[in-house]
């Protein structure tokens, strides 16, 4: 039988691992066979008890490993017998093959006298072959001239799918609703977890539906961060014309409320909410107010 190239690979892969196998038991017969001269030495910490438990377990390990070391070996045969087989039938088809080739070149020998006789009548032929392909090849530039302005088509039109299709998506996610996903929310958690107990206070335009939604998932991720809310004033109210995420703090706050409010507004722009850091006197110096305005 004939064997493929993957054949002979797998082959020759499991040939190595029944190799490798019968290099192992080989190797635990000489432990073995180690076992048994140290039971044979006489030094005083080896009993005679323990003498007779090590040559008993040395034996066992020399019966189990010589019998692992036999099937390996058996097998190591069988698949080398199966490859030198192999690579025999191969060898045997190559030779056939050679010998027809051989016949092949005598009946081609034979065939190319007859072609140069034939050669002779061709050449009459040839000047009406030439003005023929000569047509053919103007034909086949303009063939391919218009084969290249179909191509530029092609691509002129690819590329304004291309821009109608960004052209919507970016109309889609101007006309969308703001919003923070739970996984949004849980990743601007994550960003401004090393500051939880920042005091901070949302305001928005209550009667407005997306930045109140937008305001409430803000909160939630404030709070998954261990944030202290305060609620705004009662009766207080966002002042008209704000567009965005305001976050702002005092221009005297210490460090820690800085950088609390300058994590919070580059955590909510990584997921697509427009926020800027602001400052104002207005504020208590170590709280930071958000301003969650109408969507720009």
């Amino acid at each position: 039988m004939i064997l493929t190239a993957s054949d002979i690979e797998s082959l020759s892969r499991l040939l190595s691992r029944w190799e490798w196998g019968e290099y192992i038991s080989e190797a635990f017969v000489i432990i073995a066979c180690a076992g048994e001269l140290v039971a044979d030495l006489e030094v005083s910490w080896l009993t005679e008890e323990r003498k007779r438990r090590l040559q008993r377990r040395s034996t066992i390990l020399l019966v189990a490993a010589l019998s692992v070391s036999l099937i390996c070996l058996f097998r190591t045969n069988e698949l080398s017998g199966s490859v030198i087989g192999s690579l025999g039938d191969k060898a045997e088809e190559a030779d056939r093959k050679a010998r027809e080739a051989i016949t092949d070149s005598s009946t081609a020998l034979s065939q190319a006298k007859d072609a140069l006789t034939k050669a002779g009548k061709a050449e009459d032929s040839l000047g009406k072959a030439e003005d023929e392909a000569n047509k053919a090849q103007t034909a086949s530039s303009n063939a391919l001239t218009l084969a290249r302005g179909a191509r530029q088509e092609a691509d002129s039109f690819k590329k304004d799918i291309r821009s109608a299709k960004e052209a919507a998506a970016e109309a889609k996610e101007k006309v969308a609703d703001r919003t923070l996903t739970d996984g949004q929310a849980v990743s601007v958690a994550g960003k401004i977890n090393p500051f939880a107990g920042q005091r901070v206070q949302i305001m928005t335009y209550f009667d407005a539906s997306e930045p109140m939604e937008l305001a409430n998932r803000i909160l939630l991720a404030l709070r998954l961060a261990k944030w202290q809310y305060l609620p705004p004033p009662e009766h207080s109210i966002l002042i008209g014309g704000i567009t965005g995420v305001q976050v702002f703090i005092h221009p005297e706050a210490d460090q820690s409320t800085k950088n609390a409010a300058g994590a919070l507004a580059a955590a909510l722009n990584e997921q697509g909410i427009a926020a800027t850091l602001k400052f104002d006197t207005g504020y208590a110096k170590n709280q930071i107010m958000i301003n969650v305005g109408a969507k720009p």
